[in-house]
């Protein structure tokens, strides 16, 4: 889980920066620094038309389902690691009183 976290990480700084950088240029345009370029605009403004719209009820709906899977898998690798450690310490229990019940019927 941690290693899919991580990627997703980078992906999400990976966006930020090529949108930023895309702000960059287009303020840069608009403050008449840098020359307007049409075909680029074109592009930039398609692209943004290809992106989901975040104010939807499907949207939202989806987000809140990956937000609740995303937590109830965090919520199963708990109580895996949980009852792992449980068991391990019940295996130490049963190796302590196997040695102790040993030594009483040698004596």
């Amino acid at each position: 889980m941690s290693t899919h976290m991580a990627s997703v990480h980078s992906a999400v700084k990976m966006l930020q920066k090529r949108v930023a950088c895309i702000l960059s240029l287009l303020e840069a345009m608009e403050r008449g620094e840098v020359k307007k370029d049409h075909r680029l605009l074109r592009k930039v403004a398609s692209l943004c038309q290809r992106l989901p719209a975040t104010d939807t009820g499907d949207f939202k709906e989806d987000l809140v389902q990956q937000y609740n899977d995303s937590l109830l898998a965090t919520y199963l690798a708990t109580m895996t690691k949980g009852s792992n450690s449980i068991n391990d310490l019940i295996d130490k229990y049963n190796v302590a009183f196997e040695r102790q019940s040993r030594r009483r019927g040698l004596f």
